[in-house]
């Protein structure tokens, strides 16, 4: 596994056998885990499956200055969640917008309740890998899928699947507030279930099939950054 570390500090850190800055206490293998500063080095022509682990709002420029460096013939897999402020796009919109049309087929988007340090503490795990290439997706879930505690599904539903990664970030905070100024699980419980109804007509009007919305990427992520002190959006709101 190779990683483009943003930092030095956290290059070093990483080839160190801990990742302190992001995830302190985890010890990482050395003897398979390498991260660079540098996309060349991090990103050779021979990779199998490249993750763009990068915030939304800087995917469009990283995208922009990397095109270059992107392999071509591997699954690329957007695992950001949000929407762009400036232009209102996903990831998965975003790449389709910036990279060549021999990139396009593909493509794949991540999503699904998935706190990291649970997944480094092996506990049960289920996420959702979409595409437009049926192909692609299951060869990311078998990349993804551990064999053990970790384990991909396969959804065709990619608009739905980003727009329900995006809005549960908003529904959170608002469930943190929420919690906040001391209301209790009927306030939550209703927040969630409007706010689901709400994301499924988003995400049907945004050429989704809605049914996505049922499944880890909707129900299931809203679920755990609703309500656990894990989720980043859930305690800025509170």
């Amino acid at each position: 596994v190779r990683i483009l570390a943003h930092t030095a500090q956290v290059r070093d850190e990483i080839n160190a056998g801990e990742n302190v800055t992001y995830l302190p206490g985890y010890a990482l293998d050395k003897d398979h885990i390498r991260a660079y500063t540098s996309i060349e080095e991090a990103c050779s022509p021979d990779v199998a499956l490249v993750l763009l682990i990068i915030p939304t709002q800087f995917l469009r420029t990283f995208l922009v200055n990397n095109i270059s460096s992107l392999p071509i013939g591997c699954p690329l897999v957007a695992c950001a969640k949000g929407i762009e402020v400036r232009t209102g796009e996903t990831p998965f919109e975003m790449m389709i917008g910036e990279l060549p049309g021999k990139y396009h087929k593909h493509f794949a988007v991540l999503a699904g309740p998935s706190f990291a340090k649970e997944i480094m503490d092996g506990q049960p795990t289920n996420v959702v890998v979409a595409s437009e290439t049926a192909s692609v997706a299951t060869l990311v879930q078998r990349y993804i899928s551990d064999g053990a505690s970790l384990r991909a599904y396969l959804s065709d539903d990619v608009h739905g699947i980003e727009i329900a990664g995006a809005v549960k970030n908003v529904l959170a905070i608002a469930s943190g507030a929420l919690s906040g100024l001391g209301y209790g699980n009927n306030a939550r419980a209703a927040l969630v279930c409007r706010g689901l109804a709400e994301l499924t007509r988003l995400a049907v009007s945004s050429g989704s099939n809605g049914r996505s919305m049922a499944g880890l990427a909707g129900v299931g992520d809203l679920m755990l950054t609703c309500s656990s002190e894990l989720s980043r959006n859930f305690t800025v709101g509170k």
